[in-house]
């Protein structure tokens, strides 16, 4: 509505001087009905200084790093050593002379002297990733200082001379490390023949226009926050192992046994699912082209690069149609221990949710060639590829699938900073899961437990407002935070503006920051700018305050000519009002209305006229929640 009202003024201004004062005006229009929301001085800097804007959009001086990486891993599946070789060439695209690289070796995890954010076993840990060299530029590192011995998952190296502006870096690295057996925090060994391989490589952190090199150690809560890169990986594994990767296999004939390649190949523009290795392929086939060595993968502009391997899986594979408008299709592969029952059915759930995301749910084609979904343990997500234990319900089967491979829109390819502001991306991909699962297996609504359990927890302690980082919450205060209150924050959103507004706000959102690294703010100013809408009052009760959520009905009169009810907000956070009235002859009827009631006023009045006698009010339903229910029962005395 705002650049609406901007354009139709602009039509009807001819003169430069106008022109420019009518600008100023928008751009100041837009400022102040943003400027009430508390915005933290490295996040208004970035404003200021035009890589961000106002409107939501990025800013004219936007920037962003990237790296193409080149890497060939081996993985040895008898003892889980992991040894790689990789250059990295790293473009710098930000207007600073960048001193200093920002390194990760995430497997530092397992360092004896990694901080933590939970216990592991103690058989995993060791003497965190052995790097045997190091080039930077023309600089080759003496790896004996102590700072390669001493650091965590970061390592800041300093360069020789700083790398300016709009130039490249290349890096070269040799290093190696063996895979957690007992733990497996998101990856591992899960049997003697099956590992998920992640957190693997050494990568640069990124460097924005907020906080400049992201130096959040991983301590193992809080998740992803990477550029968007190209990747060329080779990996090796031992004869009859298939492998299964972020980004599309290049060597397919060259890897694969040839009735393994035909069907294969025959998956990837089929809507029917393909048992590529099947019962009797383990037991008697050749999985493998004999004389293999590597299997080759190629991903282009994503966030990151997993890989897991099995000798002893099932693989079941199709593919669906995720752009109705060109065609395109996603390749689905399901690779699955036999002993998993609900697995047989998840490369066929893949594909349906896959349909979902890109058509309705989210409404944007999903952006990659491949989705691969690999039963290892628990829920984790990576590009094009996740690990999934087994479920043990078709509704935890469904929401899991759903779920995981719903990140790949978010963060891998809307960049939020899932360490700073793990609701960007759990939150809204809880909500997409939850209403994928309630689709395809209408069994549960998890909305009502969700519901259930925000009333109990919403206002304690450990249930801190959204804009907190989530770095700075731990244990069930960070499930709280980053999956519970703001999938039910969504999900009021959607309540408030109708499915079609948000619809159109989302798919705008995503659009307008694919490939990007959005803030908190761009999601907030892109909703109120799409919509028309000054959202404000929503963002600062559901995002920026702590609080609950309480109705209360007050009184309840009843005259011969209507029925009055008074219902009162005792807590602070808004929620629609859901009344049902209930009538002497066993009849009821039921009124609704939108949360925004409450912005001008904590008291709401509904007036209706009946011709029949009310013996109860009630409020509330088991879709709204309320942490006092206790007073939302009020029954007429006769």
């Amino acid at each position: 509505m705002y650049l609406k009202t901007c354009k139709q003024k602009f039509k009807k201004m001819k003169k430069t001087v106008l022109f420019f004062t009518l600008l100023l005006w928008c751009a100041g229009f837009l400022s102040a009905q943003n400027s009430d929301l508390y915005m933290p001085r490295e996040i208004r800097d970035a404003y200021a200084n035009g890589t961000r804007s106002f409107s939501g959009e990025a800013g004219k001086n936007y920037f962003q790093n990237h790296a193409d990486y080149q890497i060939q891993v081996s993985l040895d599946p008898k003892t889980g050593l992991v040894e790689g070789s990789e250059t990295i060439v790293y473009q710098n695209n930000s207007p600073d002379s960048l001193r200093i690289i920002t390194f990760r070796f995430l497997q530092n995890f397992y360092k004896k002297n990694a901080t933590r954010d939970f216990p592991i076993d103690p058989r995993d840990l060791n003497d965190g990733v052995k790097i045997k060299s190091l080039t930077v530029g023309t600089k080759v590192f003496d790896l004996e200082k102590s700072v390669f011995k001493q650091f965590r998952t970061n390592l800041h190296t300093r360069l020789e001379t700083p790398l300016p502006p709009n130039s490249s870096l290349k890096v070269k690295v040799s290093w190696s490390f063996t895979m957690p057996k007992y733990n497996r925090v998101r990856y591992g060994y899960y049997n003697e023949k099956a590992y998920f391989v992640a957190f693997w490589y050494p990568q640069i952190a990124v460097y924005d226009d907020v906080t400049a090199w992201d130096g959040l150690e991983f301590t193992g809560q809080t998740e992803f926050y990477n550029d968007f890169n190209n990747y060329d990986v080779q990996i090796s594994v031992p004869k009859n192992y298939l492998v299964w990767a972020t980004g599309v296999l290049q060597n397919p004939k060259q890897v694969l046994a040839p009735k393994i390649y035909k069907r294969y190949m025959k998956s990837r523009t089929s809507d029917e699912i393909w048992h590529i290795v099947d019962s009797l392929d383990l037991k008697y086939g050749e999985l493998i082209h004999s004389g293999t060595e590597s299997w080759h993968f190629k991903a282009k502009s994503v966030s990151d690069f997993a890989f897991a391997t099995s000798k002893t899986y099932l693989w079941d594979a199709s593919s669906v149609v995720v752009d109705k408008k060109t065609g395109r299709r996603t390749a689905v592969s399901a690779a699955y221990d036999p002993k998993s029952a609900d697995f047989y059915e998840v490369a066929e759930i893949a594909r349906q949710s896959l349909d979902i995301l890109s058509n309705t749910e989210i409404g944007v084609p999903f952006p990659y060639p491949q989705m691969t979904v690999f039963n290892g343990g628990g829920g984790m997500e990576y590009p094009m590829i996740v690990n999934d234990g087994a479920a043990g319900s078709r509704s935890g089967t469904v929401y899991v699938t759903s779920h995981e491979i719903a990140h790949n829109y978010i963060p891998f390819y809307v960049g939020t900073n899932e360490k700073k502001y793990a609701w960007m991306d759990e939150g809204f991909v809880t909500f997409f899961s939850n209403n994928i699962q309630y689709e395809l297996e209408p069994s549960q609504n998890r909305f009502v437990n969700y519901m259930k359990t925000f009333s109990r927890e919403a206002g304690k302690e450990s249930e801190l407002p959204l804009m907190i980082p989530s770095n700075f919450t731990h244990g069930t205060a960070y499930r709280k935070h980053a999956y519970l209150r703001p999938a039910v924050a969504v999900y009021f959103l959607r309540d408030y503006l109708g499915n079609k507004l948000f619809s159109k706000a989302l798919r705008e959102y995503v659009i307008r920051w694919k490939q990007k690294h959005p803030t908190p703010y761009d999601l907030f100013f892109t909703f109120n700018q799409v919509t028309g809408k000054n959202l404000n009052w929503f963002w600062k009760s559901w995002f920026f305050e702590s609080g609950y959520p309480d109705l209360a009905i007050e009184t309840v009169t009843q005259t011969s000519d209507n029925v009055s009810v008074v219902v009162k907000k005792h807590g602070n956070i808004p929620v629609p009002v859901h009344l049902t009235i209930y009538f002497a002859d066993g009849s009821k009827k039921e009124f609704r209305e939108k949360m925004d009631i409450w912005n001008d006023s904590d008291s709401f009045i509904m007036q209706q006229a009946f011709d029949k006698k009310v013996v109860k009010v009630e409020l509330g339903d088991k879709l709204i929640p309320d942490s006092d229910s206790s007073d939302n029962v009020f029954k007429l005395l006769d």
